[in-house]
């Protein structure tokens, strides 16, 4: 199984405007704003066309979570039961490693909300001993500010249906280096 943390959820993790927390079947419609909302989701790979492909995306998160103990969480504020954006992590073709995922729904951009859910997502799993990698496509401005500003450097390039996408990691795992500080 890839990645798994023992039975133990990283989430719910707070921060200091936002709580990221996993999903469940109430947040179909909330989700479904955020993955079919066009410019939301014009620089990422899993936005939806209906709500079927979102009842479905949301069960494998919610099956990730339960035996993996991370997924895609939802990111509200704080007080607050609005979704905002989604984050959090898809397992990788190695145990140790776990690909970070983030989108902010269009109306929220520009608030820093994706780089704190980012940022306290990846010392969540930093301190359970994961190593995090992103991909990003390169035309995605947004997501590589945010990858950058939490400590990620780019590593490399691949390619998948869509095109290419820029690999992000961590700077101790892709310099060789100990751990990060902080």
């Amino acid at each position: 199984m890839y990645g798994t943390i023992q039975q133990m959820s990283l989430a719910p993790i707070t921060s200091d405007r936002l709580t990221l927390r996993p999903l469940s079947v109430d947040d179909t419609d909330a989700v479904f704003a955020v993955l079919g909302h066009q410019p939301t989701v014009s620089e990422v790979s899993w936005g939806h066309t209906n709500r079927a492909d979102t009842e479905n995306w949301l069960n494998r998160r919610r099956t990730d979570e339960r035996t993996l103990g991370y997924s895609m969480w939802a990111i509200q504020l704080l007080g607050s039961d609005t979704l905002v954006g989604l984050c959090g992590f898809f397992a990788t073709d190695r145990p140790s490693r776990i690909e970070l995922g983030y989108v902010i729904h269009a109306d929220q951009w520009g608030k820093g909300y994706a780089t704190e859910a980012a940022g306290a997502s990846v010392s969540a799993a930093r301190a359970a001993g994961l190593e995090v990698v992103a991909t990003i496509r390169p035309t995605n401005e947004r997501s590589l500010a945010v990858a950058a500003r939490i400590g990620l450097v780019h590593t490399g390039t691949i390619e998948d249906e869509r095109g290419e996408l820029f690999v992000w990691e961590q700077r101790d795992v892709a310099s060789g280096q100990g751990p990060l500080e902080g």
